[in-house]
């Protein structure tokens, strides 16, 4: 059997669909699939928007405002105390110290998706899924694999678009410059 009916093989076994083949040369194969979501994972998603929902509801309250008010006032208050102590350029210094110390620079992949909260639950769920299971083809073909997903449509949660690129160890191949070749 050849490499290419294995791969395809493989991702029918994994339950991928509309599996395409764009692209294949000796040793490369470039293909199209999706990963169809079950109504477990599509209802789980509807739920984690409603709790995503909630909870921006909740943060976003006028009590939790009142208290950002008050911090702050006291925080002004204690400034201005330390002003009257201490020389004002020791003052200045230790705040640019703590805002230096306080900012919070960890990556946040939240910062990162513009979709709704069921598209990034059910995104995520395809990508690990996905990543998994070319892995697994990876290791059992001993090939290198890339892959892209691409955002589901806002109106489309059924399914989540992926294109793979596998092809021999050492080739030293990027799946964005196949893409960019062929204008995909």
């Amino acid at each position: 059997m050849s490499k290419k009916e294995l791969i395809v093989k493989a991702l029918e076994a994994a339950e991928l669909s509309d599996i395409e083949i764009i692209k294949e040369e000796d040793g490369l194969t470039l293909v199209r699939f999706y990963y169809d979501f079950d109504e477990d994972e599509l209802t789980a998603a509807q739920k984690f928007a409603e709790s995503e929902e909630e909870e921006e509801s909740f943060d976003d309250g006028p009590a939790e405002d009142m208290d950002d008010e008050a911090e702050e006032e006291s925080d002004l208050g204690d400034v201005l105390d330390e002003i009257e102590e201490e020389d004002l350029g020791d003052v200045l210094d230790e705040i640019e110290e703590e805002d230096l110390t306080d900012e919070d620079l960890t990556y946040d992949e939240e910062d990162e998706f513009l979709g709704d909260a069921r598209q990034k639950y059910l995104s995520e769920i395809a990508i690990d899924h996905v990543g998994e299971i070319l892995e697994e083809i990876q290791d059992d073909l001993e090939m290198e694999v890339q892959y892209v997903g691409y955002d589901m449509d806002d109106e489309e949660y059924e399914s989540y678009e992926f294109v793979a690129l596998i092809f021999e160890k050492g080739k030293g191949l990027n799946i964005e410059d196949i893409l960019d070749e062929l204008d995909i």
